[in-house]
């Protein structure tokens, strides 16, 4: 029970483990390798939405699956390359 009580005064003065004040300042440098990241994600999940692969039948399944991974792979070395 303690643990709990804890919980509530780090939340109750803005503390929390999981939103800290201050980020380190190496996490500066991944920023756009992680927005990039997210970006792809983001991507990905809208061409399942698209292209649900319960609805395809056979061989079609296997060749959009690919070409989908194969688009997000050249995206993702675009972004990179265009990340300073």
């Amino acid at each position: 029970m303690e643990s709990g009580g804890k919980a509530r005064e780090e939340e109750q003065d803005g503390m929390s483990v999981h939103s800290p004040c201050k980020a380190p300042p190496s996490s500066a440098s991944s920023l756009p390798k992680e927005q990039s990241q997210v970006e792809l994600e983001l991507r990905l999940l809208e061409a399942l939405e698209i292209y649900p692969p319960i609805k395809l039948q056979g061989i079609h399944r296997h060749f959009v699956l690919f070409g989908l991974m194969e688009f997000l792979r050249r995206r993702l070395i675009l972004l990179h390359a265009s990340v300073p």
